[in-house]
Protein backbone atom coordinates (compact mmCIF):
# COMPACT_ATOMS: atom_id res chain seq x y z
CA UNK A 1 0.00 0.00 0.00
CA UNK A 2 1.31 3.45 -0.83
CA UNK A 3 2.25 5.28 2.39
CA UNK A 4 -0.07 8.20 1.66
CA UNK A 5 -3.11 5.92 1.87
CA UNK A 6 -3.71 4.44 5.33
CA UNK A 7 -6.27 1.85 6.28
CA UNK A 8 -9.76 3.15 7.05
CA UNK A 9 -11.85 1.32 9.66
CA UNK A 10 -15.62 1.83 9.38
CA UNK A 11 -17.66 0.73 12.42
CA UNK A 12 -21.45 0.57 12.30
CA UNK A 13 -24.49 -1.52 13.17
CA UNK A 14 -27.59 -2.80 11.42
CA UNK A 15 -30.64 -4.92 12.16
CA UNK A 16 -34.31 -4.74 13.17
CA UNK A 17 -33.70 -2.41 16.11
CA UNK A 18 -31.69 0.21 14.22
CA UNK A 19 -32.63 -0.36 10.57
CA UNK A 20 -30.31 -0.34 7.58
CA UNK A 21 -29.65 3.37 7.07
CA UNK A 22 -26.36 3.32 8.99
CA UNK A 23 -25.09 0.40 6.96
CA UNK A 24 -26.12 1.95 3.63
CA UNK A 25 -24.29 5.20 4.28
CA UNK A 26 -21.24 3.40 5.66
CA UNK A 27 -21.12 1.39 2.43
CA UNK A 28 -21.25 4.70 0.55
CA UNK A 29 -18.39 6.12 2.58
CA UNK A 30 -16.44 2.86 2.22
CA UNK A 31 -16.77 3.17 -1.56
CA UNK A 32 -15.78 6.84 -1.52
CA UNK A 33 -12.58 6.11 0.41
CA UNK A 34 -11.75 3.19 -1.87
CA UNK A 35 -12.30 5.38 -4.93
CA UNK A 36 -9.47 7.68 -3.84
CA UNK A 37 -7.06 4.88 -3.00
CA UNK A 38 -7.68 3.90 0.62
CA UNK A 39 -7.94 0.37 1.97
CA UNK A 40 -11.14 -0.08 4.02
CA UNK A 41 -12.33 -2.45 6.72
CA UNK A 42 -16.11 -2.47 7.27
CA UNK A 43 -17.14 -3.86 10.67
CA UNK A 44 -20.83 -4.37 11.43
CA UNK A 45 -22.48 -5.24 14.73
CA UNK A 46 -25.67 -7.18 13.97
CA UNK A 47 -26.74 -7.93 10.41
CA UNK A 48 -25.15 -7.09 7.05
CA UNK A 49 -27.74 -7.97 4.39
CA UNK A 50 -26.23 -8.75 1.02
CA UNK A 51 -28.56 -6.42 -0.89
CA UNK A 52 -26.80 -3.54 0.92
CA UNK A 53 -23.23 -4.82 1.17
CA UNK A 54 -23.28 -6.73 -2.18
CA UNK A 55 -19.73 -7.94 -2.98
CA UNK A 56 -17.93 -5.84 -0.36
CA UNK A 57 -16.02 -7.63 2.37
CA UNK A 58 -17.70 -7.21 5.77
CA UNK A 59 -16.62 -8.33 9.24
CA UNK A 60 -19.51 -9.15 11.59
CA UNK A 61 -18.46 -8.30 15.12
CA UNK A 62 -20.00 -6.57 18.12
CA UNK A 63 -17.52 -3.72 18.52
CA UNK A 64 -19.51 -1.70 21.10
CA UNK A 65 -16.95 -2.05 23.90
CA UNK A 66 -13.85 0.12 24.11
CA UNK A 67 -11.59 -2.94 24.23
CA UNK A 68 -12.98 -4.49 21.06
CA UNK A 69 -13.20 -1.18 19.19
CA UNK A 70 -9.61 -0.20 19.93
CA UNK A 71 -8.40 -3.60 18.77
CA UNK A 72 -10.20 -3.15 15.46
CA UNK A 73 -8.88 0.35 14.81
CA UNK A 74 -5.28 -0.39 15.74
CA UNK A 75 -3.14 0.66 12.80
CA UNK A 76 -5.95 2.52 11.02
CA UNK A 77 -5.22 6.10 10.07
CA UNK A 78 -8.88 7.06 9.69
CA UNK A 79 -11.78 5.65 11.72
CA UNK A 80 -15.50 6.13 11.04
CA UNK A 81 -18.22 5.43 13.65
CA UNK A 82 -21.91 5.42 12.75
CA UNK A 83 -23.91 4.29 15.77
CA UNK A 84 -27.01 4.74 17.89
CA UNK A 85 -25.63 2.38 20.53
CA UNK A 86 -21.92 3.03 21.24
CA UNK A 87 -21.23 4.99 24.42
CA UNK A 88 -18.92 7.95 24.81
CA UNK A 89 -16.03 5.88 26.14
CA UNK A 90 -15.88 4.03 22.80
CA UNK A 91 -15.74 7.32 20.90
CA UNK A 92 -12.99 8.68 23.15
CA UNK A 93 -10.91 5.51 22.88
CA UNK A 94 -11.19 5.51 19.08
CA UNK A 95 -10.34 9.23 18.86
CA UNK A 96 -7.18 8.66 20.91
CA UNK A 97 -5.97 5.88 18.61
CA UNK A 98 -6.61 7.35 15.18
CA UNK A 99 -5.12 10.21 13.20
CA UNK A 100 -8.57 11.22 11.95
CA UNK A 101 -11.88 10.20 13.52
CA UNK A 102 -15.26 10.64 11.82
CA UNK A 103 -18.62 10.43 13.60
CA UNK A 104 -21.85 10.16 11.61
CA UNK A 105 -24.62 11.80 13.61
CA UNK A 106 -28.40 12.07 13.36
CA UNK A 107 -29.66 13.39 16.69
CA UNK A 108 -26.81 15.24 18.49
CA UNK A 109 -26.62 12.05 20.56
CA UNK A 110 -23.29 12.73 22.29
CA UNK A 111 -20.72 15.45 22.92
CA UNK A 112 -18.24 14.20 20.34
CA UNK A 113 -14.45 14.16 20.90
CA UNK A 114 -11.84 15.47 18.48
CA UNK A 115 -12.60 14.63 14.85
CA UNK A 116 -15.23 15.31 12.21
CA UNK A 117 -18.95 15.20 13.04
CA UNK A 118 -21.07 14.66 9.93
CA UNK A 119 -24.80 15.34 9.90
CA UNK A 120 -26.46 15.72 6.49
CA UNK A 121 -29.81 16.95 7.81
CA UNK A 122 -30.73 20.31 6.24
CA UNK A 123 -31.67 21.41 9.78
CA UNK A 124 -28.49 20.02 11.39
CA UNK A 125 -27.29 23.43 12.57
CA UNK A 126 -30.49 23.79 14.63
CA UNK A 127 -30.30 20.57 16.68
CA UNK A 128 -27.51 21.60 19.04
CA UNK A 129 -24.61 19.25 18.32
CA UNK A 130 -22.09 19.55 21.16
CA UNK A 131 -18.54 19.73 19.83
CA UNK A 132 -15.38 19.06 21.78
CA UNK A 133 -12.00 20.71 21.38
CA UNK A 134 -10.60 20.00 17.92
CA UNK A 135 -13.95 18.84 16.53
CA UNK A 136 -15.13 20.05 13.13
CA UNK A 137 -18.79 19.91 12.14
CA UNK A 138 -19.73 19.03 8.55
CA UNK A 139 -23.40 19.93 8.52
CA UNK A 140 -26.10 20.09 5.88
CA UNK A 141 -27.18 18.10 2.83
CA UNK A 142 -23.95 18.77 0.92
CA UNK A 143 -22.47 16.23 3.38
CA UNK A 144 -25.34 13.74 3.27
CA UNK A 145 -23.75 10.37 2.59
CA UNK A 146 -25.49 8.46 -0.21
CA UNK A 147 -24.45 5.50 -2.30
CA UNK A 148 -23.10 6.41 -5.72
CA UNK A 149 -26.26 5.21 -7.47
CA UNK A 150 -28.08 8.18 -5.96
CA UNK A 151 -25.83 10.93 -7.23
CA UNK A 152 -27.93 13.58 -8.94
CA UNK A 153 -28.09 13.31 -12.70
CA UNK A 154 -30.47 14.52 -15.36
CA UNK A 155 -33.72 16.26 -14.33
CA UNK A 156 -36.47 13.77 -13.55
CA UNK A 157 -39.07 13.57 -16.37
CA UNK A 158 -42.47 14.90 -15.33
CA UNK A 159 -45.48 13.09 -16.83
CA UNK A 160 -48.76 14.98 -17.36
CA UNK A 161 -50.51 12.49 -15.07
CA UNK A 162 -49.29 10.27 -12.23
CA UNK A 163 -48.96 6.82 -13.78
CA UNK A 164 -46.65 5.07 -11.31
CA UNK A 165 -46.28 5.45 -7.51
CA UNK A 166 -43.33 4.05 -5.58
CA UNK A 167 -44.20 3.05 -2.00
CA UNK A 168 -41.26 2.47 0.32
CA UNK A 169 -40.65 2.47 4.07
CA UNK A 170 -36.85 2.24 4.16
CA UNK A 171 -34.93 -0.65 5.67
CA UNK A 172 -37.81 -1.99 7.75
CA UNK A 173 -41.59 -1.78 7.80
CA UNK A 174 -42.39 0.15 10.97
CA UNK A 175 -45.60 -1.15 12.58
CA UNK A 176 -47.36 -1.81 9.30
CA UNK A 177 -46.76 1.65 7.82
CA UNK A 178 -45.75 0.27 4.41
CA UNK A 179 -49.01 -1.57 3.80
CA UNK A 180 -51.07 1.34 5.08
CA UNK A 181 -49.26 3.75 2.76
CA UNK A 182 -49.74 1.40 -0.20
CA UNK A 183 -53.45 0.91 0.45
CA UNK A 184 -53.99 4.65 0.83
CA UNK A 185 -52.05 5.45 -2.34
CA UNK A 186 -54.03 2.87 -4.32
CA UNK A 187 -57.36 4.17 -3.02
CA UNK A 188 -56.33 7.75 -3.84
CA UNK A 189 -55.12 7.05 -7.39
CA UNK A 190 -56.53 3.66 -8.45
CA UNK A 191 -55.50 4.11 -12.08
CA UNK A 192 -51.81 4.48 -11.16
CA UNK A 193 -49.53 1.45 -11.01
CA UNK A 194 -48.04 0.80 -7.56
CA UNK A 195 -44.47 -0.34 -7.05
CA UNK A 196 -44.47 -1.63 -3.48
CA UNK A 197 -40.99 -2.20 -2.06
CA UNK A 198 -41.74 -5.12 0.24
CA UNK A 199 -38.65 -7.20 -0.55
CA UNK A 200 -34.94 -6.25 -0.35
CA UNK A 201 -33.52 -4.45 -3.40
CA UNK A 202 -29.99 -3.45 -4.30
CA UNK A 203 -29.03 0.20 -4.68
CA UNK A 204 -29.22 -0.09 -8.47
CA UNK A 205 -32.64 -1.72 -8.28
CA UNK A 206 -33.87 1.07 -6.01
CA UNK A 207 -32.45 3.73 -8.32
CA UNK A 208 -34.23 2.15 -11.28
CA UNK A 209 -37.50 2.00 -9.34
CA UNK A 210 -37.22 5.63 -8.28
CA UNK A 211 -36.48 6.84 -11.80
CA UNK A 212 -39.47 4.88 -13.12
CA UNK A 213 -41.86 6.49 -10.63
CA UNK A 214 -43.78 9.73 -11.08
CA UNK A 215 -44.07 10.18 -7.31
CA UNK A 216 -43.15 8.33 -4.12
CA UNK A 217 -45.00 7.72 -0.88
CA UNK A 218 -42.24 7.04 1.62
CA UNK A 219 -41.04 6.94 5.18
CA UNK A 220 -39.01 10.06 5.96
CA UNK A 221 -35.63 8.45 6.57
CA UNK A 222 -32.58 8.06 4.33
CA UNK A 223 -34.87 7.38 1.36
CA UNK A 224 -36.00 11.01 1.12
CA UNK A 225 -32.41 12.06 0.37
CA UNK A 226 -32.13 9.44 -2.37
CA UNK A 227 -35.43 10.52 -3.90
CA UNK A 228 -34.46 14.19 -3.74
CA UNK A 229 -31.10 13.58 -5.44
CA UNK A 230 -32.90 11.82 -8.29
CA UNK A 231 -35.58 14.51 -8.49
CA UNK A 232 -38.53 12.31 -7.53
CA UNK A 233 -41.38 14.23 -5.81
CA UNK A 234 -42.50 12.60 -2.57
CA UNK A 235 -45.14 12.46 0.12
CA UNK A 236 -43.49 11.49 3.41
CA UNK A 237 -44.65 9.83 6.60
CA UNK A 238 -42.41 10.24 9.66
CA UNK A 239 -42.11 6.79 11.24
CA UNK A 240 -39.45 7.75 13.83
CA UNK A 241 -38.86 10.82 15.97
CA UNK A 242 -35.48 11.55 14.37
CA UNK A 243 -37.14 11.90 10.96
CA UNK A 244 -39.33 14.88 11.85
CA UNK A 245 -36.78 17.71 11.69
CA UNK A 246 -35.29 16.59 8.38
CA UNK A 247 -38.71 16.07 6.80
CA UNK A 248 -39.75 19.55 7.88
CA UNK A 249 -36.56 20.99 6.38
CA UNK A 250 -37.26 19.18 3.10
CA UNK A 251 -40.80 20.51 3.07
CA UNK A 252 -39.58 24.07 3.68
CA UNK A 253 -37.21 23.62 0.73
CA UNK A 254 -40.13 22.49 -1.44
CA UNK A 255 -38.76 18.98 -2.00
CA UNK A 256 -41.59 16.97 -0.42
CA UNK A 257 -44.90 17.15 1.40
CA UNK A 258 -45.37 15.71 4.91
CA UNK A 259 -48.48 13.64 5.57
CA UNK A 260 -47.83 13.34 9.30
CA UNK A 261 -46.21 11.16 11.94
CA UNK A 262 -47.06 7.47 12.16
CA UNK A 263 -48.54 6.63 15.57
CA UNK A 264 -48.97 10.26 16.63
CA UNK A 265 -51.40 11.58 14.05
CA UNK A 266 -53.25 9.90 11.23
CA UNK A 267 -51.09 10.56 8.18
CA UNK A 268 -53.20 8.24 6.04
CA UNK A 269 -55.98 10.82 6.19
CA UNK A 270 -53.72 13.41 4.56
CA UNK A 271 -52.10 11.32 1.82
CA UNK A 272 -55.13 11.46 -0.55
CA UNK A 273 -55.34 15.25 -0.53
CA UNK A 274 -51.58 15.59 -0.98
CA UNK A 275 -51.59 13.21 -3.93
CA UNK A 276 -54.45 15.17 -5.47
CA UNK A 277 -52.43 18.38 -5.10
CA UNK A 278 -49.38 16.75 -6.66
CA UNK A 279 -51.35 15.50 -9.62
CA UNK A 280 -50.56 18.91 -11.15
CA UNK A 281 -47.39 18.39 -13.24
CA UNK A 282 -46.10 21.93 -12.61
CA UNK A 283 -46.14 21.32 -8.85
CA UNK A 284 -44.24 18.05 -9.26
CA UNK A 285 -41.76 19.76 -11.56
CA UNK A 286 -41.03 22.41 -8.92
CA UNK A 287 -40.58 19.73 -6.25
CA UNK A 288 -38.22 17.78 -8.49
CA UNK A 289 -36.01 20.82 -9.09
CA UNK A 290 -36.07 21.71 -5.38
CA UNK A 291 -34.99 18.19 -4.40
CA UNK A 292 -31.99 18.13 -6.72
CA UNK A 293 -31.04 21.63 -5.63
CA UNK A 294 -31.07 20.49 -2.00
CA UNK A 295 -29.26 17.13 -2.40
CA UNK A 296 -26.68 16.29 -5.06
CA UNK A 297 -25.59 12.90 -3.68
CA UNK A 298 -21.88 13.79 -3.52
CA UNK A 299 -21.60 13.99 0.25
CA UNK A 300 -19.65 10.74 0.71
CA UNK A 301 -16.95 11.90 -1.67
CA UNK A 302 -16.72 15.32 0.01
CA UNK A 303 -16.31 13.72 3.44
CA UNK A 304 -13.68 11.27 2.18
CA UNK A 305 -11.70 14.06 0.54
CA UNK A 306 -11.77 16.23 3.69
CA UNK A 307 -10.62 13.29 5.82
CA UNK A 308 -7.83 12.55 3.35
CA UNK A 309 -6.58 16.13 3.55
CA UNK A 310 -6.78 16.12 7.35
CA UNK A 311 -4.87 12.85 7.52
CA UNK A 312 -2.08 14.15 5.34
CA UNK A 313 -1.74 17.23 7.51
CA UNK A 314 -1.44 15.17 10.69
CA UNK A 315 0.98 12.75 9.03
CA UNK A 316 3.12 15.62 7.80
CA UNK A 317 3.27 17.17 11.26
CA UNK A 318 4.22 13.79 12.73
CA UNK A 319 6.96 13.40 10.10
CA UNK A 320 5.67 10.05 8.85
CA UNK A 321 2.69 7.98 7.83
CA UNK A 322 0.36 5.53 9.54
Amino acid sequence: MAPDYPRVAVLTEAGPAVGLGHLARCVALYDAFCSIGFSCNLVVAGDAPSHITESRKVNLLDWHSSTVATGIVEGAGIVVIDSYLANQSVYRAVAERSRVAVYLDDTARLPYPSGFVVNGNPAASEIGIELGLGTTALLGPQYQILREQFSAGEPHPICPVIERILVVSGGADVKGALRAMAETAYTSLPTAELDLVDEPRTAQEMRDAMLAADIAVTAAGQTIYELAALGVPAVAVCVADNQVAQAQAFERAGALRIAGAWGRSNPMEHIPELLMDLAAPDIRACMSVAGQRLVDGRGAFRVAQMCSRAYRKTASRAGGHA
